[in-house]
């Protein structure tokens, strides 16, 4: 899936392309620009259903999953006991998953005791498994219309098509290289992608708003 639509790729902001004869050569150029943009995040933001992710207690009260922005979580459990973590004790806030109150989130787990070191947040050292779903909806990329509403956020959308619409251009002007230039000296060759610093402004705009940052 692409993180933008290929009718707005087609679409006269960007390609003008009417007909259906290069739908699969743009179709992997989103394809391709939608893995720059999530390698360049550092973190998949595609919609995506993660199960069991392990994390270690910090002693804090918040949690950031590791892919985002999170839409729910299904259920948190202790890795080692596979113990499920009563719901009514977190919620999302923001891009982090907190606990509501100390105490709180104990309620309901069997063995609880008022010095249970537990319930001040999620306890320093403790394994712990989280499934939830995470990104955003990209679902049918590739047949909604230009002018359909879709939950892409519009700046992503439109860094996906630039930078797609860039790759078909010099695919066109050089065989489909997708940004790989080589360098053949001899009987030994060199490859390498053109996309650091060569990134359009939006591009690198969306990497740095959705870029992983130090909790």
């Amino acid at each position: 899936m692409a993180l933008g639509r290929l009718s707005v790729l087609k679409g006269a902001e960007f390609l003008s392309i009417a007909g259906t004869s290069f739908d699969n050569q743009l179709k992997n150029c989103l394809k391709s620009a939608t893995a720059v943009i999530e390698r360049g995040c550092k973190h998949d933001i595609q919609l995506k259903t993660n199960t069991d992710e392990f994390f270690i207690g910090k002693g804090a009260k918040y949690y950031y999953p590791r892919n985002w922005p999170v839409n729910s979580v299904t259920q948190i459990k202790f890795a080692d006991s596979g113990q499920v973590i009563d719901p009514a004790t977190y919620e999302i806030r923001g891009r982090a998953v907190w606990v509501l109150a100390a105490n709180a989130w104990q309620v309901g787990l069997s063995g609880y005791a008022p010095e249970d070191p537990y319930r001040g947040g999620w306890s320093k050292g403790v394994g712990y498994k989280i499934t939830y779903q995470s990104g955003f909806d990209n679902n049918n990329w590739n047949t909604l219309t230009e002018a359909a509403s879709w939950p892409v956020p519009m700046n992503i959308e439109y860094a996906t098509c630039e930078l797609a619409a860039m790759m078909w251009k010099q695919g066109q002007e050089g065989g489909a290289r997708l940004g790989i230039s080589t360098i053949n000296r001899g009987g030994e060759g060199a490859g390498y992608v053109r996309y650091n610093s060569g990134l359009p402004d939006s591009v690198q705009l969306v990497i740095r708003e959705y870029s992983d940052y130090p909790v």
